[in-house]
């Protein structure tokens, strides 16, 4: 997947609550994988919908730089891909939550395989918590 494919598509459109609903909302990970990445966005769009701000209307200039500084780092940010074969396994799951989010994941913890290959380039997102 590339999220820097996403970030072209957002050049030239207005920051708007109904243009950051939409290119969040195009972001489909049933897994989660991306899920650190798309988070801040599902949080900014709360304190949209909690300030009542219109569909039209533009962004302030904080919320304007987060939504900037998020785009800038998904410009950069590189492919995350993975392959193997699972011979067996172990699951591990962990969860966590805060008055504005809430996340579970699941790891599978890999104890015999017959490939391993797994690329993660990806740079460290800034916090907008």
């Amino acid at each position: 997947m590339r999220l820097s494919t996403l970030a072209a598509k957002t050049a030239g459109i207005a920051t708007t609550k109904r243009n950051i609903l939409r290119i969040t909302a195009s972001l489909y990970d049933p897994l989660g994988l991306i899920s650190p990445i798309i988070i801040p966005m599902k949080i900014l769009f709360q304190e949209l919908c909690r300030d009542n701000r219109g569909w039209d209307e533009p962004l302030s200039e904080p919320l304007a730089k987060t939504w900037n500084d998020w785009i800038t780092d998904l410009q950069v940010t590189h492919e995350i891909m993975g392959v193997g074969v699972v011979a067996s396994g172990e699951l591990h799951g962990f969860s966590d939550s805060s008055n504005a989010a809430y996340a579970g994941t699941v790891y599978l913890r890999i104890t015999k395989t017959t490939i391993q290959y797994f690329q993660l380039k990806e740079k460290q997102l800034n916090m907008y918590l």
